[in-house]
């Protein structure tokens, strides 16, 4: 509960300025000022909040934790402002383009973590008390790491600049809805299996995500960099083919890296746990989750471009929608396997809602890469529901064809691999 509620509030705190930051980063030549910007109305926001928490924090506790004591919400109230000292100074790493320095703060998070939860519930008490203290400690030393290599960039001007602050709320403000959206998007599903089905349902369901990780761990890594490296090509004009190589070989990339999954699943599955077996059915449509909002990143850049970010409420809601109607028609019946499909099938309303309205502020990219391999693998998807020796034929005729769909650009991925570790090497 305690991390449900900093994640909730932490959403909205920042406003969307800590994206417009990100936006106008390459646009405005006085970074300080445009730092103070994206800044204080969070930090504002942040102490408002904190303020009413402490004020009512019998309520406050009663409802997160179930006991009414002050010292949790405390600790929910100093995470809160903690983070936003985290939160700006890795987005200073990323347009900074410091990618080893962000990965190493990344680890030392995690790290710092499972040593400080290990050392309070030894020291402390075997208490929820004790997770939210470690929860704490590795952040104050994480931020304290992220803070120390972007400390440069925290000198900024304390001056209020009207036009520039209105510029950055037109860009960011859209985006929250978009977000409230986003969470209904991507939480239908668990509450569709809760409501329509039962609890051996969300255990398969739940099971399945292990295996999907294997994806999602690309799209956390790849979101975080590429934005920042796509609005610094922007600024200097570099020519489009750079953008359609990138989403060309990302397509390519995330397409095998789903034919694999699918063809290792059942194995897989054996190797954690024969009571995972069930969960093997619906990876091949949850897989659609984090590879088709990776590649989304690199079709939406018109959208980013064009600041027209009010577009992402259209995308979201329609998403949503679909993803609710298709819970309420296939979980009663079919339980974590309907609940896997509509899901499946929504986020591809979502990248190519994502790709169409993109494409028309920047009409520059080609995806006919896209709309192939979306195919292929939407087909390869609905044949491992075939449980016969027939369907199992066609399911490796479906990987066979999709690797081939997108051989020379993983050869060429390779080559360039190759290149490049050659040339550190010497």
């Amino acid at each position: 509960m305690f991390a449900t509620a900093h994640s909730l509030i932490g959403a909205f705190v920042y406003l969307g300025l800590d994206s417009a930051y990100q936006r106008y980063y390459h646009e405005v030549d006085d970074h300080g000022k445009l730092f103070f910007q994206a800044l204080w109305p969070p930090t504002v926001l942040v102490l408002s909040i904190s303020a009413v928490l402490l004020v009512f924090y019998p309520f406050v506790s009663q409802a997160l934790y179930g006991t009414t004591e002050f010292l949790p919400v405390l600790l929910l109230a100093a995470y809160l402002l903690i983070h936003i000292v985290m939160h700006y100074s890795q987005y200073i790493l990323l347009m900074r383009q410091k990618a080893k320095t962000y990965s190493a703060g990344q680890v030392l998070e995690k790290v710092s973590r499972v040593g400080m939860l290990i050392a309070f519930m030894l020291l402390f008490e075997r208490t929820f008390r004790s997770v939210i203290l470690a929860s704490i400690a590795a952040q104050i030393i994480t931020t304290g790491y992220y803070f120390i290599v972007s400390r440069a960039d925290w000198k900024f001007h304390f001056r209020f600049d009207a036009h520039l602050q209105r510029e950055m709320f037109k860009f960011g403000l859209p985006l929250m809805p978009a977000a409230a959206l986003s969470w209904v998007f991507n939480s239908i599903d668990k509450i569709a299996i809760r409501t329509w089905s039962d609890f051996d349902q969300i255990g398969i369901y739940a099971g399945a995500f292990k295996l999907v990780a294997a994806l999602a761990v690309v799209r956390k890594s790849f979101g975080s960099f590429w934005p920042a490296v796509a609005l610094r090509w922007h600024s200097i004009e570099a020519p489009n083919h750079h953008y359609q190589r990138v989403s060309d070989m990302l397509m390519s990339v995330m397409a095998t890296m789903y034919v694999g999954i699918v063809l290792l699943r059942n194995v897989v599955y054996l190797i954690l746990s024969p009571a995972y077996a069930d969960s093997a059915a619906i990876v091949p449509f949850l897989l659609f989750i984090p590879l088709m909002a990776t590649v989304s990143e690199t079709t939406v850049l018109g959208i980013t471009f064009s600041k027209k970010t009010h577009l992402h409420i259209l995308v979201t809601a329609v998403a949503a929608v679909v993803n609710i109607a298709g819970n309420a028609l296939l979980v009663s019946r079919y339980g974590a396997v309907g609940a896997a499909i509509s899901t499946g099938f929504s986020f591809q309303v979502f990248f190519w809602m994502r790709t169409w309205l993109s494409a028309q502020q920047w009409p520059v990219l080609n995806f006919r890469l896209h709309l192939a391999n979306s195919a292929l693998m939407s087909t390869l998807a609905a044949t491992t529901l075939i449980s016969t020796p027939s369907g199992r034929i066609i399911e490796a005729v479906l990987s066979i064809a999709t690797v081939a769909l997108n051989g020379k650009n993983l050869w060429d991925l390779a080559g360039r691999l190759y290149r490049l570790v050659n040339r550190r090497t010497k």
